[in-house]
């Protein structure tokens, strides 16, 4: 039971910290290409993005584990958090993009989510994850700064993200029980 308790403290850190770490990226970290416009950083592809866009990605893969860890209420709580959390510390333009991106993309994230993770866990999170990123990139891009120009690199990173989180979560299943058991 700690050690859940421990994951879940962990999980619910990595989320909440995710929100705040996203807003200060994307106006101080990488290329700002036009006034008012957000700092990039190449994610592949020849493509760039809103540098929050790693943060991001921590958020939707931490929301699936708060889920998994926590439950459902758990979650739909760490989600209105997050909102307010955006709310509280980033522009008022940013915030605003933020909370909406933030409260759509993880809500779809969420329906993708609880469906799939009985059956397949690193399935769930990697389809989860991939939903979460197109929903929040399209709107957070085209509230905060009315056009959707790195949507693809935002997708992008999002899901490189979705990417190693379902691959960790697979290599964890994989595992012999023998390994995963922790004893107290």
């Amino acid at each position: 039971m700690k050690k859940k308790t421990a994951l879940t403290a962990l999980a619910l850190t990595a989320y909440a910290g995710s929100v705040p770490l996203a807003n200060w990226m994307i106006s101080n970290v990488g290329t700002q290409h036009f006034p008012d416009g957000p700092h990039t950083i190449p994610v592949g592809f020849g493509f760039d993005a809103p540098s929050g866009v790693i943060a991001i990605g921590v958020a939707l893969a931490a929301r699936d584990a708060v889920h998994r860890l926590a439950g459902h209420r758990v979650a739909v709580l760490a989600i209105v958090a997050g909102i307010a959390l955006s709310f509280s510390l980033a522009s008022p333009a940013l915030a605003v993009a933020s909370g909406m991106a933030f409260a759509l993309g993880e809500t779809l994230d969420l329906a993708v989510y609880v469906p799939l993770a009985r059956r397949r866990l690193a399935l769930a999170v990697l389809a989860s994850g991939a939903v979460g990123a197109i929903v929040d990139s399209v709107v957070f891009l085209n509230v905060a700064f009315g056009s959707s120009m790195f949507w693809q690199g935002q997708v992008v990173g999002k899901i490189w993200v979705a990417c190693l989180a379902a691959l960790c979560v697979w290599g964890w299943n994989a595992l012999p029980v023998r390994f995963k058991t922790v004893k107290s």
